[in-house]
């Protein structure tokens, strides 16, 4: 069976380990999420190397393959948030108390806008810097803006997994069916934006990211402790009833 290069689509025999037509290394592994980003760094590398005799036609070949390639990751990843989504709801509407607006569904979805809206403006960039290192005018410039563009791509893409593993993370129920707090659950996010205000800190060092910190370490444990406060009234009401 033909294996088809990720790059120039060439189809190579099975027993290839790269590309007969353009050198790509045909046994590189890595996530889906991580193939458009090599490709991307890999294309500008032969783009260069060509020294401007690469065709238009063949750059822009190459350049919507990879498009094909990120629109198929985008469209897959928001099909899989869509379908951990939904079986969230329905798991929220077999738990008594437990409302939709406690988990902040929405929030995956801007999410995912956002992080698809950072793709788009990378791959965007990365035609204009690939069409200048091409014409061999400046090169330099070429390459800079298009780092600029796989670093936005490279960008998007990490938090479309991000938001994949995260929504599929998300169940309120273990696999003994034991329905999880859902203030256990809030607390856990309260903690995860006081680590984000601690790594802000330690990039700029400005106090108010310290204070930030604080404020969501307190709510979590304000939750948590509302949460042991509640078990323990459950307990004594139960006891009193038998």
């Amino acid at each position: 069976m033909a294996v088809k290069c990720p790059i120039c689509q060439f189809e190579n025999s099975e027993e290839d380990l790269k590309c007969a037509q353009c050198g790509e290394d045909l046994m590189l592994s890595g996530s889906r999420y991580e193939k458009p980003v090599r490709m991307l760094k890999d294309m500008g590398q032969k783009v260069a190397d060509s020294g401007g005799s690469m065709s238009r036609e063949k750059l822009e070949g190459i350049y919507y393959h990879i498009v094909e390639q990120l629109q198929d990751i985008m469209d897959s990843t928001r099909d899989e948030l869509d379908s951990n989504l939904e079986k969230l709801r329905l798991e929220m509407a077999g738990i008594s108390g437990v409302e939709e607006e406690d988990i902040d569904l929405k929030g995956f979805v801007e999410g995912f806008n956002v992080a698809q809206s950072m793709v788009n403006e990378g791959i965007g960039m990365a035609l204009g810097a690939l069409m200048n290192m091409r014409s061999f005018k400046d090169v330099k410039e070429g390459q800079t803006q298009l780092d600029l563009a796989i670093t936005r791509v490279q960008e998007g893409l990490e938090n479309l997994e991000k938001l994949s593993i995260g929504s599929a993370g998300l169940p309120l129920t273990e696999e003994g069916g034991t329905p999880t707090p859902i203030e256990v659950m809030t607390s856990m996010e309260a903690v995860e934006k006081a680590l984000e205000a601690i790594s802000t800190f330690m990039s700029d060092r400005r106090d108010i990211h310290v204070g930030t910190a604080l404020a969501r370490l307190d709510e979590a444990r304000a939750i948590l402790a509302r949460y042991l406060e509640n078990r323990k009234e459950e307990a004594e009401a139960e006891a009193a009833a038998e």
